[in-house]
């Protein structure tokens, strides 16, 4: 008896069933494994920008933490600043006048202070003779007396009180002597022919002023505007008495008159 042949197992029905089973579960493992890689990126993505939200932000927060340090500094500085301003301030009030004028004896002719003077305040009397004293300033006479050595006399004054700076130009003629000599520097209301800074030398105030004997020039300076000018003295010519008020910085200028008297009102 012969037998049946079989038939081939992938001609068989249920082979199929087996083989399409198969793929369907490996195509499901394979979609599973690849979903949780990509969540998995994702999660990197959103760690990795985090990151970088967070180290830009933190410049940011640095630079808000220098701002006020910055601000703490300049504060410094200008505190420091106005500290020293202040000491300059302080400083300038208690200095005093330092005169460096040094005694020397001239005669006719010219001189220039700075080369033959020492720059300095000084008082000015003729030793031997009567005649010209004359500085100038540039081409600007600041200065120009008959200087005598004879007092109580007609003509001319006896003592000059005089600032000569640095350039001043000193033209002597008709004397054969004259004496520079360092004036004291003090606080005064009897003042002679030459120039008397107030503050320094005359006392800031209000005044009465009078010329013993002789005519000549009373002037006060503000700056380089005379705010008083007037011829003083008991002649015909000018005024017997002024009335002035002076305060510190003001200058005085005073020629051809051998005493003025400040009283206080």
């Amino acid at each position: 008896m012969s037998e049946n042949p079989k038939k081939p197992v992938f001609k068989r029905w249920w082979f199929w069933v087996v083989v399409i089973v198969i793929v369907i579960a490996i195509a499901s493992s394979g979609g599973e494994k690849e979903t949780p890689t990509s969540q998995e990126q994702n999660t990197e993505n959103v760690a990795s920008k985090g990151n970088t939200q967070s180290e830009a932000e933190q410049p940011e927060q640095e630079g808000s933490q220098e701002g006020p340090e910055e601000s703490t500094e300049a504060q410094t500085v200008e505190n420091t600043e106005t500290t020293d301003t202040s000491k300059t301030a302080e400083t300038t009030n208690e200095e005093t006048y330092v005169n460096t004028a040094k005694e020397v004896e001239l005669f006719a002719g010219e001189f220039i202070v700075g080369e033959n003077v020492v720059p300095g305040r000084y008082d000015i009397t003729s030793l031997d003779g009567v005649g010209n004293f004359v500085v100038y300033d540039g081409e600007m006479p600041i200065v120009n007396e008959i200087l005598t050595n004879q007092a109580g006399g007609q003509i001319g004054v006896t003592k000059i009180q005089i600032d000569l700076y640095e350039g001043n130009r000193i033209q002597i003629s008709g004397i054969n002597k004259v004496l520079l000599k360092p004036a004291e520097i003090a606080l005064k209301t009897t003042l002679v022919s030459g120039n008397h800074l107030v503050g320094r030398d005359v006392p800031a105030g209000t005044y009465i002023v009078t010329a013993p004997q002789g005519t000549g020039n009373f002037i006060v300076y503000d700056g380089d505007f005379p705010v008083v000018n007037e011829i003083l003295g008991s002649g015909d010519i000018g005024v017997e008495k002024i009335r002035i008020s002076i305060k510190d910085g003001q200058m005085i200028v005073i020629s051809g008159l051998e005493k003025v008297e400040l009283q206080n009102e």
